[in-house]
Order: structure tokens, then sequence, then C-alpha cells
């Protein structure tokens, strides 16, 4: 009994380390064409959003966390998911689900509520979804677009 627990013990940390080497990604260094489409992030000046995009190397949460620390800016979704209310989180999956469905009258209320000065939008499904519903182009580089409300 004592053996089948050393022997378990030594596997277990093992198999712990091969499952996070499989899991978890290696970094990623960004092409010219991706740290081109990156710098519009340095444009953005008021409380921004972005909508969700399909990239796996553009994707929303690395640019709500890249924003704010290299530039300063506040974006309406954040980190703080213990701090918001339920409430809030709604309105937030309402706003995508709004977008997605191109409800345009409903997606421009919420970014209301939401305070959201800016969109930043990957893709060019997108982008084109972001000026049919009426916002502002600011600046678009590549696939990487920002918007005024």
């Amino acid at each position: 009994y004592k053996r089948l627990l050393k022997v378990g013990l030594t596997l277990l940390p093992v198999l712990f380390i091969l499952v996070s080497v499989y899991h978890t990604p290696f970094f990623v260094t960004p092409s010219d064409k991706e740290l081109y489409e990156l710098s519009i992030v340095k444009d953005i000046e008021g409380n921004f959003i972005t909508t969700w995009s399909d990239s796996p190397r553009f994707y929303s949460a690395a640019i709500v966390s890249y924003a704010p620390i290299f530039y300063n800016s506040t974006s309406a979704t954040g980190w703080a998911y213990l701090h918001a209310t339920p409430e809030y989180w709604n309105l937030l999956k309402n706003m995508q689900q709004q977008f997605d469905a191109r409800d345009c009258h409903g997606f421009k209320a919420s970014l209301e509520m939401l305070n959201v000065e800016e969109v930043f939008s990957y893709g060019k499904a997108n982008c084109e979804i972001t000026s049919y519903c009426g916002l502002e182009l600011k600046v678009q580089k590549g696939d990487a677009c920002l918007y005024r409300v």
C-alpha cells in the first residue's frame, strides 16, 4: 500500500505537468501585420469595448488587457468579474448578442447604457457590422477598426 502511494505521488505531478504542457499555449510572436493592426490601440481615447473576434490570436480579452496596460485606456468590460453585478454582465452579453444579430438600435442603446465612447472591432465581418450600425470610423488598419459611438 505504501509503495503504491509513493508511486502515485511521484507520477501524479508528472501527469499534471504533461497536461499543463499540452494545454498551455506557447508565447506567440505577432507578425508584422498583427503589430500594424495592434497599433490601432494607441488611438483609443475614451471608454471602449471590443466586439468578439473569431481570431485565435486577436481576441477581445487580449485587447482589454493590452490597452489599459500600455495606453492607460479604460474598457467597459474590464477584468473585475467579482465586482460587477449580474445585471451589468447581462447587459454586456446582450450587447454582444445585439451586435451579432445586427440589431443596431439595441446595440447602440447598450453602448449608451455602458457609457462606451469607442468600439474596437477585429475582422472584416465585425468591422462591417460596426459600420452598418452607423458608428463613425475613427481609424482602420488592416482587419482592425476603431469606431466612435
